[in-house]
């Protein structure tokens, strides 16, 4: 309307104006400051009002999960015990019957010492007890007839005291024989090394023609009745792994699946990785869990509490308080919301209330936006 008012001025001043009327010079002029006015008034009015700024932002889906993840670690099958097999005596090793890799059975020869000097020295023994006893078997006779003389009063008691301590000479000294002769029997034993259980040995130490002493290493034998894991757990999460759940599978092998529990925790890190080296007992282990496989240990937390995970720039705070902007999917504007946070989690907070499943919340852009704010979503 004020447009068609500006219109019908200019007309009349046109028309005034027009040439050869008497009062187009005075009119136009007294009509100037009139329309100036008029322009200035109508330009000082009421502008339309323009639309906010739509800010684009990222926004992450609140999904509600466990509290503690669980943690997924490496580890191998090894043998629970595995012990160093050496010879009681000294020797010259005659015969070597087993390799690396070879499985014997309890019982099983693993190597011989030459047994000549040995064997001579049983037969020595055997001579020698024989001669004793034959000493023995006399002085008890004797004994036997002075006892009876004694009754009789035919010899004094000194006599027969002195026959009775010549008895227990020849006794102890058949003693002392028969038990050197024990000894003597058991070092010929000990010249044939037997593995006392079932097992694969991993290492040789002394080969067929070397002179050994007794106790030196000549093979290392592991054994394959108990198996475990061997796994390292860090330093900084081993408080809440020690008291979790744990799942043993094989590598390769979807369907080998085991329980397991710690059965040793190593008192000390190792100095180069900080880690602590952790055995892990499995229950109800079959054949596929073989020596030196990989097996994957996983850490299943006990703790039922759930969180959500935010990138830290999604919280801001207002009066020290933290916030979030959540989307509002119909409007698509932003509104703050109070929420409850918990620990971090590298580049993440963990956020334990204020926040429903399914929201959208705002991760990127934070700082730009107020309160009904229009957004577009980058993604």
């Amino acid at each position: 309307m004020p447009w068609g008012l500006i219109s019908f001025i200019m007309c009349k001043i046109r028309y005034c104006a027009r040439p050869g009327s008497a009062l187009s010079i005075c009119t136009t002029i007294l009509h100037i400051p009139f329309l100036c006015a008029l322009i200035v008034i109508l330009g000082c009015g009421p502008t339309p009002e323009k639309s906010p700024e739509r800010y684009a932002v990222r926004v992450k889906r609140v999904v509600w999960e466990a509290a503690a993840r669980p943690v997924e670690l490496s580890g191998n099958v090894v043998a629970r015990h595995e012990s160093v097999l050496s010879f009681q005596v000294a020797g010259r090793i005659v015969l070597r019957s087993v390799d690396v890799g070879n499985v014997v059975k309890a019982g099983d020869l693993i190597a011989e010492l030459d047994s000549i000097d040995y064997d001579l020295e049983v037969q020595n023994l055997k001579s020698e007890v024989e001669r004793s006893l034959s000493d023995y078997e006399t002085a008890r006779v004797d004994e036997k007839r002075f006892a009876r003389l004694r009754v009789q009063d035919v010899v004094s008691q000194a006599e027969y005291d002195r026959q009775l301590n010549i008895l227990n000479l020849a006794k102890g000294r058949l003693d002392a024989l028969q038990a050197q002769l024990d000894i003597a029997r058991n070092a010929r034993e000990y010249t044939r090394l037997n593995s006392e259980y079932p097992g694969v040995v991993s290492a040789i130490f002394a080969e067929a023609g070397q002179v050994v002493s007794a106790g030196q290493a000549i093979i290392r034998l592991t054994r394959t009745d108990e198996r475990e894991i061997a796994v390292s757990l860090p330093e900084n999460s081993l408080a809440e792994l020690t008291r979790a759940r744990i799942e043993v599978t094989l590598w390769g092998d979807s369907q080998a699946r085991y329980k397991g529990s710690i059965r040793e925790l190593s008192p000390e890190a190792d100095p180069q990785t900080r880690t602590y080296l952790t055995k892990i007992r499995v229950d109800q282990p079959d054949s596929r869990l073989m020596l030196g496989r990989t097996a994957r240990v996983r850490f299943i937390p006990k703790d039922n509490s759930t969180l959500v995970r935010l990138p830290i720039t999604a919280i801001w705070r207002k009066q020290g308080e933290p916030m979030v902007w959540v989307v509002d999917t119909n409007q698509r504007t932003v509104k703050p919301r109070k929420v409850s946070i918990g620990p971090m989690y590298d580049n993440e907070v963990s956020v334990v209330a204020g926040v429903a499943d399914n929201e959208l919340v705002v991760t990127a852009g934070a700082h730009k936006l107020s309160p009904g704010q229009p957004v577009s979503i980058l993604d």
